[in-house]
């Protein structure tokens, strides 16, 4: 990988190679080349961030929450989560609430439909989650606060499903058993550093 300046004076990288593989099978120039389910070898971590730095640069992402019960929606996702407000905008009948979300921001904004009774997959194909470190400490808040709420057990982790005042799908999870998905899926044994 080089690095260098682009036009407006951003230090910028590019890559050199990093599809080059070596003799014998052995990897990229950057690294071992893993093997994917499926679809072939699989870029080392260094060749797949050169693979993102052809791509476009990200500077931040976002998801925008479409409500109709606004303030009930803002309330909800500060006082359960502690969702810090960023910024907040209103033009005539146009509101929106933009909240820290880990390392993104949750914009929820007016023009949703509220389904009061929770929207299903076919009515709201995503779903935000949630991760905690104490999946029984979030069902006890949660009912603390008036929300009914179960855990689910499944082989892969804990999960309690909710939804907001809108009827938007909520997922809640445990945060350690997705760490570990996450450091096998790296190839790295669970519960390595």
């Amino acid at each position: 990988m080089q690095s260098g300046r682009n036009d407006s004076g951003t230090m910028v990288s590019r890559c050199v190679n990093a599809r080059k593989a070596r003799p014998g099978g052995r990897g990229s120039v950057l690294g071992p080349v893993r093997p994917g389910p499926g679809f072939g070898p699989r870029l080392s971590d260094a060749a797949h961030r050169c693979e993102l730095d052809r791509a476009m640069e990200l500077v931040r992402t976002g998801i925008i929450l479409n409500v109709e019960k606004f303030d009930e929606c803002v309330a909800f996702y500060r006082s359960l989560f502690g969702l810090r407000t960023l910024f907040e905008k209103e033009d005539r009948e146009f509101r929106l609430t933009c909240l820290e979300f880990g390392g993104s921001y949750l914009m929820i904004e007016t023009g949703g439909v509220a389904v009061p009774a929770g929207k299903t997959p076919a009515e709201n194909a995503a779903k935000l989650r949630f991760h905690v470190a104490d999946i029984d400490a979030a069902r006890k808040t949660l009912h603390s606060r008036g929300i009914a709420a179960e855990v689910t057990e499944s082989a892969w982790g804990s999960t309690i499903d909710i939804h907001d005042p809108d009827g938007n799908r909520i997922g809640i999870r445990d945060d350690g058993t997705f760490a570990r998905q996450v450091e096998s899926g790296r190839g790295n044994p669970p519960g390595a550093a």
